[in-house]
């Protein structure tokens, strides 16, 4: 479907109307408005910014090509032009735009998944808290209270048991903060990977 303007301000007003066009085709010389001054008003307005144009004009002269590729035109095609190389260009373009927005609503939608998944996770993780501190609490207190009656064994576990609650405290606490990245700015650092692998290797040590 191709709508037909007579000017440029024509073209700005068939531009906005639904549904918004894949593609502009502008000749450099128009009535009231050249073509350059079209496509700096179809970019700055947001309806219309990601609409590619081409330029198809008599022009001969490479800085006026120059010029409308460094307004933003996907391609710049000299009058005469055949037309089966107009339409393989005009249908490449429109290929590549339905391709940016194809993208464009993809990459919206894993951000909303991942938006989703934030929110999951830090609810999920903030649930936990409290069963956690139960079992940190009453182990905390059975070895206060009760180890003279424990095995050495027993102890042992007891102590163990100790070791993996805080350290899934801590995980909890980890998990909640990387939920929050998004709202904050992320910080880099230096990481002890020495200390990382010990710790994994005392976590698979036989009890």
């Amino acid at each position: 479907t191709v709508r037909v303007a007579s000017s440029g301000r024509r073209a700005l007003e068939l531009a906005v109307q639904e549904p918004v066009p894949d593609l502009a085709i502008l000749d450099v010389l128009m009535p009231e408005m050249d073509g350059y001054a079209v496509l700096a008003a179809l970019r700055e307005n947001p309806l219309t910014s990601d609409i590619p144009a081409i330029f198809m004009t008599s022009l001969d002269d490479p800085g006026a090509e120059a010029a409308g590729l460094a307004l933003g035109a996907v391609d710049y095609i000299a009058k005469p032009a055949a037309p089966d190389v107009l339409h393989a260009r005009i249908e490449l373009q429109i290929e590549l735009q339905r391709v940016r927005s194809n993208l464009r609503e993809t990459n919206e939608r894993l951000l909303q998944t991942v938006a989703d998944l934030t929110a999951f996770s830090y609810s999920v993780t903030h649930d936990l808290r409290a069963p956690l501190a139960a079992i940190t609490g009453f182990s905390e207190a059975l070895q206060q209270d009760e180890a003279r009656s424990l095995s050495a064994k027993g102890l042992q576990y007891l102590d163990r048991i100790g070791v993996a609650s805080r350290k899934m405290g801590t995980m909890i606490e980890d998990i909640l903060a990387y939920s929050q990245t998004t709202q904050s700015e992320m910080r880099q650092g230096p990481v002890n990977l020495t200390t990382i692998v010990n710790e994994v290797i005392g976590e698979l040590k036989p009890a």
